[in-house]
């Protein structure tokens, strides 16, 4: 769907004969996938960075065509409002530095816009939703002039439709056109896949999609109101108007999909073809079912253009360039907050998705569980509790943060195998944990900073734009200063002077990248650092610093237990190895069982589907729940709580009894043999302790880990 289209109106002689082509194409693509050589070269990762075009304040700048123009870069193209802007960055070898070339690319692309907005007071704007939009922007007349968004609104049908989303705060909406599908912007990765391999990773893709969003996600101000921490996915899904309750999920034109996939990209194409009406039926001219040029693969111009008019989370792609080849296109992650951040997610689901297609032949986990993993990771973030296989055994629910700490050896594993360079792995890989270990996405960031600054959208907009500028990832920046109960406290990125953190003295106003302090997150204790911890470097890029030396890494496609320099995570509390998940004691509430695999996933029957749009459930507390005035009754109790917020044990058989006290308060006892050995307190800042052979770490957003 990146080229234009020559013709807007079309008879039924053309819908016609557009389907017989659509139906002749799935023979000639059953001949592609068992031709020698075709998607047989190195495997390459692209990626689509979209993104809003606003004012220092926030207000959107209709000049999409003017800037592009002025910036002079064929990289760049319309998207479908005036305000929307799309980078297409140059695909690159998966080996060995592919997220840096990624990083530094899309930091170029950023600058040109920026210099080329100028002239009309814009810059660009990368978050999954841009908050100070409002019903007004979501018209026909900021479509922009490009023929083939008119022809697909025209398509869809001009039928009211309603948008609804709640969380937090309740927003609806009634739109007559797609349009609203411009209040998002994604960051979408493509990852190329040989055609043998296509079923396994696409079914990796869907299982691994939702603990990465979950992490990821950077949507949670929807048009001013605080709603799920990825409002942009139900958002999108709604604006295609497809997801009235008479339209069942399987015959949506975007979704997750309604089941693992058996019989690789065929079984996706004849899906596409057999289910789907076409909505753009514009046939090629001349001999379509010719090859491009001499011994290479035909165009299929028609069924390209088909499978674009399809926008499913996880969407496959062929592509005749050279001697042919397929790819998967990850559409589901926001875009944003830096370059840095979309990289870091990137390398994780890049990773995850490699490792587990090399292990496993299909789908442990119900589809339906997984399916309402993805909603539940665009509701509640980091916050989730998500389904996850047990291997024999059946599934379990963990909480996504410790899901993903537990995950990050595996996405290591995954790239190794793939050729990445080791400091290549750790610099981006080091985004994530940090991100997770403080728990600070950038829905976590922008919630709490509307609420601080009085749900101003527009100060909100001007903060994340200053921050987002000095390229550092979001785990860094600092919050405006919030009073609690008459109390000050810094929301994340108060400079400590004169302070000791981890026997390193923290310099009076010394700041890091992006205004916080960069942090020695290390502690010196024996000639030794504890895992699980990061710095700063320069520019904001998390990286392990000097952890204790770690096996090689042996990447497999047999399952074993991978320790990786540099990603020791020993603060995890489940080890997945070989696909299997063994939780610690008392990770797994009561009543986490998984479902019967029957269980309904319908939108209608699921609170995390979008149609739905149930608030949070209580067993997902979110990250912000002090703030948000849904969970009080702890705060003010203090260290001498009647019984703590929750128990986890350490690596040396005794527990951590952890409670909190208020806002990055948190206090843990050490208890062994029933009997409290030690004490930690964080109160702004992380704190640790050396005993007996063991380094035990309490993080201001009071996640524990140890490790000997």
């Amino acid at each position: 769907m990146g080229r234009d289209l020559p013709q807007r109106d079309f008879t039924d002689e053309d819908r016609e004969r557009f389907r017989a082509r659509l139906r002749a194409s799935l023979g000639l693509l059953d001949g592609l996938l068992t031709s020698p050589g075709f998607g047989a070269g190195e495997p390459t990762l692209g990626a689509e960075l979209e993104m809003f075009l606003v004012t220092r304040d926030g207000v959107p700048v209709p000049r999409n065509e003017e800037i592009r123009r002025a910036a002079a870069d064929p990289r760049l193209v319309l998207e479908v409002n005036r305000y929307n802007l799309e980078a297409n960055l140059t695909p690159v070898p998966l080996r060995p530095r592919p997220f840096t070339a990624l990083h530094d690319e899309a930091d170029t692309l950023l600058e040109a816009v920026r210099r080329a907005g100028a002239a009309h007071g814009a810059e660009p704007y990368c978050a999954g939703l841009l908050p100070t939009l409002r019903p007004a922007d979501l018209t026909r007349r900021n479509m922009s002039p490009r023929g083939r968004y008119a022809v697909i609104d025209d398509a869809l049908g001009r039928a009211g439709r309603g948008l609804r989303v709640s969380g937090e705060q309740r927003l609806r909406m009634r739109s007559d056109t797609f349009c609203a599908q411009g209040a998002a912007s994604s960051w979408q990765i493509h990852l190329t896949v040989r055609p043998e391999e296509f079923t396994r990773v696409h079914n990796a893709a869907q299982l691994m999609t939702a603990p990465v969003l979950a992490v990821a996600a950077n949507s949670p101000l929807l048009l001013g109101r605080r709603a799920w921490d990825e409002s942009r996915i139900p958002w999108y899904e709604q604006a295609f108007g497809q997801h009235r309750r008479r339209v069942a999920p399987a015959d949506r034109r975007s979704g997750f999909g309604h089941g693992w996939l058996r019989g690789g990209v065929r079984e996706l194409a004849e899906e596409a073809v057999r289910r789907y009406a076409p909505l753009v039926p514009l046939c090629s001219g001349g001999d379509w079912d010719r090859p491009l040029r001499p011994g290479g693969p035909p165009a299929l111009d028609e069924l390209r253009l088909h499978l674009g008019t399809l926008w499913w989370w996880n969407r496959p792609v062929y592509d005749p360039a050279g001697d042919g080849h397929l790819r998967i296109e990850l559409r589901a992650l926001p875009s944003g907050p830096t370059p840095a951040d979309m990289v870091a997610n990137t390398a994780l689901l890049t990773g995850l998705i490699l490792d587990r297609a090399a292990r496993e032949p299909g789908g442990e986990l119900p589809f339906a569980l997984a399916r309402e993993n993805f909603y539940t990771a665009a509701r509640d973030g980091m916050a989730a509790r998500l389904w996850w296989p047990a291997g024999p055994a059946a599934p379990v629910r963990l909480a996504a943060r410790d899901l993903v700490r537990a995950l990050l050896p595996r996405a290591a594993a995954g790239l190794a195998a793939a050729g990445v360079a080791d400091d290549e792995v750790q610099r981006w890989l080091g985004v994530v944990e940090a991100r997770v270990l403080t728990g600070r996405s950038g829905a976590h960031w922008q919630r709490r900073t509307h609420r601080a600054l009085g749900s101003d959208d527009r100060a909100t907009v001007r903060r994340y734009l200053e921050l987002s500028s000095t390229g550092a990832p979001v785990h860094s920046w600092p919050a405006p200063q919030a009073r609690v109960r008459g109390r000050p406290r810094g929301l994340g990125g108060a400079v400590v002077r004169g302070r000791r953190r981890w026997g390193g003295r923290v310099a009076d106003g010394a700041e890091g990248a992006g205004g916080t302090v960069a942090r020695r997150a290390l502690p010196a204790v024996r000639g030794r650092r504890c895992a699980g911890c990061f710095s700063l470097d320069a520019r904001g890029t998390g990286s392990v610093m000097n952890l204790p030396k770690r096996t090689p890494l042996q990447a497999t496609a047999e399952a074993r237990p991978v320790r990786r320099a540099g990603l020791a995570l020993a603060a995890a509390s489940l080890l997945v190895v070989g696909g299997t998940a063994c939780e610690s004691d008392g990770a797994t509430p009561a009543g986490d069982a998984a479902p019967a695999a029957s269980a309904s996933t319908e939108p209608g029957d699921q609170a995390a589907s979008p149609s739905d749009t149930a608030s949070p459930t209580s067993g997902a507390r979110s990250p912000d729940a002090e703030e948000d005035g849904t969970a009080t009754s702890g705060e003010g109790d203090g260290p001498g709580k009647s019984s703590p917020d929750r128990t986890e044990k350490l690596v040396d058989g005794s527990e951590a009894r952890i409670t909190e006290v208020g806002e990055q308060h948190y206090v843990a006892k050490i208890v062994s043999k029933g009997a409290v050995v030690a004490t930690l307190e964080t109160d702004g800042h992380d704190t640790g302790l050396d005993a007996n052979g063991v380094y035990i770490v309490l993080s201001n957003g009071g996640v524990i880990s140890s490790h000997k």
